[in-house]
């Protein structure tokens, strides 16, 4: 039989044993119940984002099958069939112990094409692309939840092409026209063209230049005879050489003279010609300056005779030399027949003299039968509906003195109104796209059903002209 001492003894060592027993128990049994809550968690965590992701994926389907659908609002989706459709709602839906919604917000950028916020200085609506974020709640242990977003653009992406004499013929040319170049159907240029050579641009400086004329000698026969009668009926004089008054310290001017009739009233004039069909296509100016050593303004008429006449007023002060510039390119007719020029007035008996002293006459704008810059206005494109029109696109011949520029217009409207931008938002006619292989249209003015391109073709030196071959224009239905 034990002794008490012994027993006492037993008893302590199973009450170690417990205790030891049960410090061992407590974390063994936390480990498994937080494995179990971990495992629990992550099977709910694995669902929610599988609910997250089934809801951006019905999003992208959307996406495919109607892009206006995906209209800015927050929604819960129902699966019809096998069609997703956005259901307006702020709460969103309940599938088990989850809550999940589907946010559509627009999307801004600004004229760097970069995503900012609304109402951030130069933010501007960006109608191709759409921010998703879809949202997930639930309650385990504790309120969680979690949301994913991404960023949709349009798929169903269209190109309006221009590349045919058919497609550019309806447009508008202002200085260009479309030809049939032997390798393509249909190209945009520049007007003019003397391929003959490059004509001189002066008509006097200090001599008459490139065969223009202020007297008969030299001419055949019939010309001669022409002349002459012409310098019959003319009642003014030109003095080559003079020196009395140079503009610019050159050596000579042209002094010309108006007299007045004998009696009654008439037209005073003089006349430069040419009889050798100087080839002036491409030319956008007469400049030239004037003096007038009167006491009092001079008024009279310049006239370029083109195949019609085009008629100016000058007004020359007094005892100044005085800087002409006249816009004669745009005088209807054949520009490359520039025949005659006169100065005239109309004149009664009893009136003083009209002197005049002029310099420099030349053609300006051009040295080698080109324009130097000219338009192609676009046909009006249909989308069909409201569309966001992305980039603009090119292919085209330029060099180092030419160059080809596009400004769009897009409205809500086959008459407009037209006005024309370019990637920075201006109407300037230098604000121009001008990179061929493409550039995302200003989205200040990218959305509407109808849309028109203005490409301006520059020549720098005139000897060349820059050619447009092909115009694309992306958009998105």
């Amino acid at each position: 039989m034990q002794s008490s001492e012994n027993q006492g003894l037993i008893l302590v060592e199973v009450l170690l044993a417990v205790g030891i027993l049960g410090l061992l128990l407590v974390p063994i049994l936390n480990f498994f119940v937080t494995s179990l809550e971990s495992s629990w968690l992550a099977s709910k965590e694995v669902k929610a984002q599988s609910l997250i992701e089934e809801y951006l994926e019905a999003a992208r389907s959307i996406r495919e099958r109607n892009w206006e659908e995906l209209a800015a609002g927050t929604y819960y989706l129902d699966l019809a069939g096998d069609r997703w459709e956005l259901v307006a709602s702020e709460e969103g839906e309940t599938e088990d112990e989850f809550r999940r919604l589907l946010e559509i917000s627009p999307v801004y950028r600004n004229e760097t094409d970069l995503m900012v916020a609304e109402g951030e200085p130069g933010a501007r609506f960006d109608p191709s692309t759409k921010k998703i974020t879809a949202s997930i709640f639930w309650h385990l242990l504790r309120e969680r939840s979690f949301s994913v977003s991404a960023y949709l653009t349009r798929l169903d992406n269209l190109s309006w092409q221009q590349s045919t004499i058919a497609d550019f013929e309806p447009g508008e040319f202002d200085l260009t026209k479309v030809t049939d170049p032997p390798r393509a159907d249909g190209e945009i240029e520049l007007e003019g063209g003397c391929f003959g050579g490059s004509p001189e641009s002066l008509i006097y400086d200090d001599q008459l230049q490139n065969n223009w004329r202020v007297n008969c000698n030299g001419l055949r026969f019939l010309q001669w005879l022409l002349c002459q009668l012409i310098q019959f009926f003319n009642n003014g004089s030109v003095q080559e050489k003079a020196t009395d008054y140079t503009w610019n310290d050159s050596p000579y001017a042209l002094k010309i003279t108006l007299e007045p009739p004998g009696s009654g009233s008439f037209w005073s004039w003089v006349r430069f010609y040419n009889y050798s069909s100087v080839c002036t296509k491409g030319f956008r100016n007469i400049h030239f300056y004037a003096y007038n050593p009167g006491d009092d303004e001079v008024v009279l008429n310049f006239t370029a005779v083109h195949n019609d006449w085009d008629n100016v007023e000058l007004i020359v002060p007094a005892k100044e030399w005085t800087e002409i510039d006249i816009d004669y390119e745009q005088a209807q007719g054949d520009w490359d027949s520039l025949r005659s020029i006169y100065f005239s007035k109309w004149m009664s008996a009893g009136e003083p003299a009209v002197i005049l002293y002029v310099d420099q006459i030349e053609l300006t704008g051009g040295v080698g039968g080109y324009f130097t810059q000219g338009t192609y206005t676009s046909s009006v494109f249909d989308a069909g509906r409201p569309t966001a029109f992305n980039r603009i696109t090119y292919q085209g011949d330029v060099s180092v003195q030419t160059e080809i520029g596009f400004q769009v217009s897009v409205a809500d409207s086959d008459v407009g109104p037209w006005l024309f931008y370019g990637p920075g938002g201006t109407t300037d006619t230098n604000d121009l796209y001008t990179i061929p292989e493409g550039e995302g249209l200003w989205l200040g003015n990218n959305y509407g059903q109808y849309i028109r391109f203005k490409a301006y073709l520059r020549s720098f030196d005139g000897e060349e002209t820059p050619v447009l071959n092909e115009i694309g224009i992306n958009y998105s239905p």
